[in-house]
């Protein structure tokens, strides 16, 4: 959910390159969430679909909504 309110208010303040700016937060996120998997662990399945579905995806889709 953050990616996704942080994507979209990143693409909504942007004046030029409204994309690169939203998928620029999603790449913070998905690089916080590499960290936080790594520091904290947890089942291989919700790992994997935290980081495919949860940060690039959103980041993308919070730029679709600002359009």
């Amino acid at each position: 959910m953050g990616t996704l309110v942080g994507a979209f208010v990143a693409a909504k303040i942007a004046s030029t390159n409204k994309m690169l700016m939203a998928l620029s937060v999603g790449l913070l996120f998905l690089i916080g969430g590499t960290i936080n998997i790594t520091l904290l662990g947890g089942p291989m399945w919700f790992n994997a679909l935290d980081l495919i579905v949860a940060y690039i995806p959103m980041a993308y889709l919070g730029w679709k909504l600002a359009k």
